[in-house]
């Protein structure tokens, strides 16, 4: 990326004469930033990504459009800027807490249901489908060698993956990380082969090649060091104290060891990617991730300001002009168009173990997204003579076409299959596990009870309830009560530790809501800091006295609700994305009592806006309820 960006002549006189520096470009770019998501706000049934919209913006303004805005050393810095700051927030994204995968070898397929092993069994794949398309190339006539093209259909664009990922919600989620973990196994393999086979060809074997591996060697020191560091109860209490007004350390704390990644991988010879992604890794190692507000502070530095300029420049630097002046570039470009999406696909096969066929494809379809990376590999492959200039004009708009198609189409795809979860999956035939699917059914939502002892099965079944016989602590046992079909699940067994196993197969199978009785009130807060909702019978009753007491007409309305119903709805209707509530018109008297983004609680007014897969709970009578909820979710 840095040589394409460097190398870029300038289309327009210099912006800084006789030593005065002019703000226009970057004014015009931040107001272009600020626009680009008000515009793709509007595009609701699209549902387009805001980077997307950065880049088109780009395209508009750049030197293929109006010519507004050109690259000077200002813009450059930023805009390189932007993309390391990318990749460390990339970093930040990876949530180790979910890369452990349960070790039960009745599983089927349960090896990969570790997103790392699950990386590294796509990206060969990848390889292999990318080489044979490479090759078919060859024999057409369209290509000289199959390496560097090998290379260039493995990328993808990281970049675009972990915003589009972190629009819909998925980052924190098993399938998003395994998607994420994925993209980047890819372009970091990738980036080191093209950096090699660079090097092979134009410098030949020699010493500087093995230097990029000091690199790996400072993330581990840093890694321990940090350990150390975390231990001390004066440091941590110093960084507490200096973590707010003007001081903010922590914050300056992660730009600098950013900075110093970046700048040692720059002085190694390797990419920015890797320095600022093993920045963000060791972050994420150390830093509190529910809540925290030093990520939000993060995420605000690189989404506000830098990495928009980044995707704008993107757009901008495109040069329609080489592609079209090129008849052979016209012919390669729908076939690299094809072959881009073919490849990543057929490589997302192995996704298959832990999503259903159509989140396969949608994962297939997101990592066939590239942009920066494979920009960089073709000016590469061009300079050392094995991508000629139409060739690499043809990969520049192939990377367009896709980064703006695939966050898309994945998001159209990924929003279609998540309608279908409903109903509720209760483990265990206990006491309180059949009273509770006896008042679901009351409530209509389609519950069934999984219970492993036949008798108990069958006596269920007589009582009218819908039962299936199996073991809940294996992905066979789940899957036979069509587990992809619902959005919770309670483990009501008798035994803490089974719960406990359940809901760890449970997240790992992708289901959104997951319940456990427990209890041993020691274990509840292991199983909230992997996204599980622990339930203590004892604390429940006491939680009910507590309410009686101190609140009872709350409590009364909460429990007993006589002419009123109290539900809730996730918001996955496209015609409210983004809508004002004032905007909503609910049927009857319903009302909307919270709205639960991420974890936080809204109280809504009339000026809130609603969001994808916003959690409103709704009070009024069952019949406008159940209208409300079919109108919010799009099941009318």
């Amino acid at each position: 990326l840095r040589a394409e960006l460097t190398e870029v002549k300038p289309l327009y006189k210099p912006l800084a004469e006789h030593g005065r520096v002019t703000f226009y470009p970057l004014l015009l770019v931040s107001l272009l930033a600020f626009i680009v998501p008000l515009i793709t706000s509007r595009f609701k049934h699209m549902e387009v990504p805001t980077v997307v919209g950065e880049v088109i913006i780009g395209i508009i303004i750049g030197r293929s459009g109006l010519q507004l805005i050109h690259y000077d050393s200002w813009l450059q810095f930023l805009a390189e800027f932007g993309f390391a700051y990318l990749m460390f927030l990339a970093g930040l994204e990876v949530d180790f807490s979910l890369l452990a995968t349960s070790h039960n070898p009745d599983r089927r397929c349960g090896r990969w249901h570790n997103p790392i092993l699950l990386a590294f069994c796509t990206f060969p794949i990848t390889l292999l489908l990318a080489f044979g398309v490479s090759k078919a190339l060859v024999a057409m006539g369209l290509l000289e060698r199959p390496w560097m093209m090998t290379l260039v259909l493995s990328t993808t664009s990281l970049g675009l993956v972990v915003p589009t990922l972190k629009e819909r919600g998925l980052t924190r989620s098993h399938y998003g990380q395994s998607i994420l973990i994925s993209a980047f196994v890819a372009d970091l393999i990738t980036m080191f082969l093209i950096t090699i086979v660079a090097a092979l060809l134009s410098r030949g074997l020699t010493f500087d090649i093995l230097l990029g591996l000091l690199i790996v060697g400072a993330f581990f020191a840093a890694l321990r060091v940090g350990q150390v560091l975390t231990h001390s109860r004066a440091l941590g209490a110093l960084f507490t104290e200096l973590a707010h007004a003007t001081a903010q350390i922590r914050v300056r704390g992660c730009l600098a060891l950013m900075l110093a990644f970046v700048a040692l991988s720059e002085r190694l010879g390797t990419e920015v990617i890797l320095g600022a992604f093993l920045a963000g890794v060791l972050i994420s190692l150390f830093a509190e991730r529910e809540g925290s507000e030093l990520l939000a502070k993060l995420e605000a530095i690189g989404y506000g300001f830098f990495i928009p300029i980044f995707f704008i420049m993107v757009g901008a630097r495109f040069d329609l002009q080489a592609l079209i002046a090129s008849r052979q570039g016209l012919l390669l470009m729908p076939l690299l168009l094809i072959a881009a999406f073919a490849v990543k696909i057929g490589a997302a096969l192995p996704f298959r173990c832990i999503a259903t066929w159509r989140d396969t494809i949608s994962a297939g379809i997101l990592l066939s997204a590239r942009l920066s990376l494979i920009i960089a590999a073709a000016e590469i492959g061009m300079r050392i003579g094995l991508i000629s200039e139409t060739i690499n004009a043809a990969i520049v708009l192939v990377a367009l076409v896709t980064c703006i198609a695939s966050p898309v189409a994945f998001n159209r795809l990924y929003r279609a299959h998540g309608r279908r979860r409903r109903g509720v999956l209760i483990v265990g035939a206990s006491e309180l596990g059949v009273l509770l699917a006896q008042r679901l059914q009351r409530q209509n939502i389609p519950v069934v009870l999984l219970e492993a002892n036949h008798s108990r099965a069958d006596a269920m079944k007589r009582a009218g309830l819908q039962v299936v016989t199996g073991n809940g602590c294996t992905e066979e046992g789940l899957r036979s009560a069509n587990v992809e079909n619902v959005h919770a699940i309670v483990a009501a067994t008798g035994s803490d530790e089974t719960n406990e196993m359940i809901c760890h197969l449970a997240g790992q199978l992708g289901i959104p809501d997951r319940i456990a009785l427990i209890r041993d009130s020691h274990r509840m807060e292991g199983l909230r800091a992997i996204g599980v909702h622990p339930v203590t019978p004892a604390l429940a009753t006491v939680f009910v006295l507590e309410g009686l007491v101190t609140r009872p007409a709350t409590f009364d309305l909460l429990t007993r609700c006589y002419e009123k119903e109290i539900a809730e709805v996730a918001l996955t209707n496209p015609n409210y994305f983004n809508r004002l509530m004032r905007e909503v018109q609910l049927p009857g008297d319903v009302l909307v009592l919270s709205v639960n983004r991420e974890g936080e609680i809204i109280i809504p007014h009339g000026g809130t806006k609603l969001q994808a897969g916003d959690i409103l709970t709704l009070i009024g009578t069952e019949e406008a309820v159940r209208e409300a909820q079919a109108m919010l979710s799009d099941e009318q």
